[in-house]
């Protein structure tokens, strides 16, 4: 289900911003949505706010209040709730995005800064297809410590997060890699960029 704008209006935009908003309170969603226009880039963006049906009021609202640009909304069945947000919601929504960059966002994941997003298309126009925040480190075990612990994790520091995730659409669509193959974190994604040669910046 869409609401707003037509489905071609992105043909501008460079980047497609994708908020998954689905269980984020009016509070959060405020937050981010605040964030993403108070802090200025040069980059033209097109936002899409992600939520279950019965969740949908409050974006609107929050996104008419706030004034906005290029903002729609994409409503997921009202069982698509959690991980499946982050994934199969994720993946049912990549063939619409008409921008060569995508870049998800999850509501509790928002700017500090002026150019935040100049800062990770900048990464890309370097030579990389993925920039974005940190994964979060997640030890294996409760049995291994130290600096073993901290080597045996999803090395965080070289691998991204669908939080604040930016992604060039060509590779991702040539690999024919989805947010559902993995954990739904965008781990796997990262994975599969690297295997295949290209540069992942965090």
């Amino acid at each position: 289900v869409w609401f707003g704008q037509s489905k071609d209006d992105s043909m501008n935009e460079r980047v497609t911003i994708l908020v998954s908003g689905g269980g984020a309170s009016e509070k959060m969603l405020r937050m981010t949505l605040n964030a993403i226009q108070k802090y200025k880039n040069y980059t033209n963006y097109f936002l899409i706010v992600l939520c279950p049906v019965h969740q949908c009021e409050v974006p609107v609202k929050l996104c008419n209040e706030l004034s906005l640009p290029c903002h729609k909304f994409f409503t997921s069945d009202d069982q698509m709730a959690g991980s499946k947000l982050h994934a199969e919601v994720l993946d049912s929504f990549v063939p619409n995005i008409k921008t060569p960059l995508m870049l998800t966002m999850d509501a509790d994941c928002f700017p500090i800064a002026d150019g935040w997003l100049d800062t990770l298309v900048g990464y890309i126009d370097n030579g990389n297809v993925i920039a974005g925040i940190a994964h979060p480190y997640k030890p294996p075990d409760d049995t291994i410590q130290g600096i073993e612990r901290r080597i045996r994790s999803q090395l965080c520091w070289r691998n991204t997060h669908v939080a604040c995730q930016l992604i060039r659409m060509d590779v991702m669509k040539d690999l024919g890699v989805k947010f559902s193959d993995g954990d739904d974190t965008g781990l796997e994604i990262v994975k599969r960029v690297r295997d295949a040669g290209f540069g992942v910046r965090v």
